[in-house]
């Protein structure tokens, strides 16, 4: 091809002549490419090791990465002793970021720790995450000083310790407020609630298993009144029934900036913090809440429930064992679409005879428990965000008992706007629970009248669904429940798009025939 004589050429410099003038590059900026090719990387690690890049280049990068005091400042414990000297020496005054983890190598493992923790005033960032509890001792007398630089500090439980009965001190820090600090990642420490450590922070993370020394609300509402800028908080308590919510609060704290909510608390806990906390309707939130009871007062649900912020949502109901789980997730069309999972463990935990300790008895469900377990989830689901949810997934795990059409009802009819519904029944249930397909789809057909005195089949803008281990057989009349469903909806003009059947107990071939004549598509699939 000839090039026109109006365009003119243009010269693409070789990759020899790039390198050439690699010369005359300033300073400057060859530090901030080497610094921003390291803070591509994560921020600890044995791979963050700016020495070893110093050995890997010419005169005068290498002369440049010496001479800039912030390439030196993080440091890993997994560093020798002398590298850790080196990198202490050549940080001069810059605010160090360290981390503090156990090693196989416990090589002067004393000596550094002591080495990098000496440096406290000048400390920014700190991870210590996961140690034993001799190796928490030597760090304890270091945390108890004053940390004017620290800006972000994560302690992770030590390991081998009764859980979360490590208490740090009153001069944890020196006791005194931190300027700077911002951030507080606690894991499994306990330490004096009211310390001014904890003001004025943007992040805060109190995570708990067990233990006597777990906040209570109150204590966890007063760090809050003192952190009216806080922008993350996660909270994660223990599950016990009774929250001491004794301390005296002085209305309601608003948290204006708040933008991520995490919880995994009980009922009662959940409702102390949130009759005492306001903050923005676009706050994302992910909670988790344990043993709801439908007995408690219906939970009056902030408003963030109310709206697309809910990012995620869990509920365990104690009487029946349902976990009500949620997820609100982007769609193609940049709305937001609500997965829904309805876990129905209706199993107590097993007991043992005093006869024989090695038999284990399986107590029996009663049809009311049941009943009382499906109208808790079906009131919470209601009464809340999720009941716009367009895809719900029923996973039953039924060891006695009976599940009725009512109680099926009442659960459909929380979630109307369902279009992908998926039902999975556990193996073991399988036995005892044979008439659950026929009840599953009696609820299914139950037509009802609305106040214009029209005809309302249940769950009309459903289009897929997924039956798995689902029984349908002439003798319990299942089959004829699954057909008579079909039917009804072809008729109606709502057929399904789609109908898979899967697992071990799903309709014979001659069944599946008559299944495929009532369906856009019908097929069997491995699960």
């Amino acid at each position: 091809m000839v090039a026109s004589p109006n365009v003119p050429s243009l010269h693409l410099p070789s990759v020899a002549e790039k390198i050439s003038k690699a010369h005359e590059l300033s300073d400057k900026l060859i530090f901030n490419i080497i610094k921003c090719a390291f803070e591509a990387q994560p921020m600890y690690g044995p791979q963050f090791r700016i020495s070893l890049v110093a050995t890997h280049v010419c005169k005068r990068w290498r002369h440049v990465i010496i001479q800039s005091p912030v390439l030196w400042n993080r440091i890993h414990i997994s560093f020798s002793l002398d590298l850790i000297r080196e990198y202490l020496k050549r940080s001069i005054s810059e605010p160090l970021e360290v981390q503090v983890i156990p090693l196989r190598n416990k090589t002067n493992w004393n000596a550094k720790v002591t080495t990098v923790l000496a440096q406290m005033s000048r400390i920014r960032d700190l991870d210590i995450r996961g140690l034993s509890s001799i190796e928490f001792e030597v760090c304890l007398p270091f945390l108890n000083q004053s940390a004017p630089e620290l800006q972000t500090l994560r302690l992770v439980e030590p390991i081998g310790l009764t859980p979360h009965l490590y208490r740090l001190s009153d001069t944890f820090l020196g006791g005194e407020p931190l300027k700077r600090l911002d951030s507080v990642y606690l894991a499994g420490f306990s330490m004096p609630w009211t310390t001014p450590v904890l003001h004025n922070l943007k992040n805060l993370s109190l995570l708990f298993n067990g233990g006597e020394e777990v906040p209570y609300i109150s204590d966890i509402l007063d760090i809050l009144r003192y952190s009216k800028e806080l922008q993350h908080l996660n909270v994660s308590l223990t599950d016990n029934d009774t929250d001491n919510f004794m301390g005296h609060t002085s209305g309601v704290i608003d948290l204006p900036e708040l933008r991520e909510l995490v919880l995994k608390v009980n009922s009662q806990q959940y409702q102390h913090l949130m009759n005492n906390v306001n903050f923005s309707s676009d706050t994302e939130c992910s909670i988790r809440i344990l043993n709801y009871s439908f007995k408690d007062p219906l939970i009056a649900f902030p408003q963030h429930l109310a709206n697309y912020c809910c990012l995620s949502f869990e509920c365990f109901i104690s009487e029946g064992c349902i976990d009500v789980e949620a997820e609100i997730c982007p769609s193609a069309d940049q709305r937001r679409t609500i997965k829904l999972e309805v876990g129905l463990i209706l199993q107590p935990e097993g007991t043992f005879t005093d006869d024989d300790p090695d038999e284990e008895v399986t107590p029996q469900r009663s049809e009311r428990e049941i009943q009382v377990a499906f109208n808790a989830a079906s009131t919470l689901i209601g009464s809340t965000i999720l009941s716009t949810a367009s895809e719900v997934n029923y996973s039953v795990d039924l060891w006695s008992g009976c599940i009725d059409d009512l109680s099926w009802s009442l659960l459909l009819s929380s979630t109307p706007n369902v279009q992908s519904l998926q039902l999975s029944l556990e193996e073991e249930s399988v036995g005892v629970q044979s008439s659950l397909g026929r009840t599953f789809f009696q609820a299914l057909s139950d037509i009802r009248r609305d106040s214009e005195s029209k005809d309302i089949l249940p769950l009309q803008k459903l289009s897929h669904m997924h039956l798995h281990n689902v029984v349908c057989t002439s003798e319990d009349r299942s089959e004829d429940m699954l057909v008579a469903w079909l039917t009804l909806r072809r008729d109606l003009g709502l057929p399904l798009s789609e109908l898979v059947l899967s697992g071990s107990h799903s309709l014979k071939d001659d069944q599946l025939d008559v299944v495929k004549a009532l369906v856009q598509s019908a097929k069997r699939e491995d699960y």
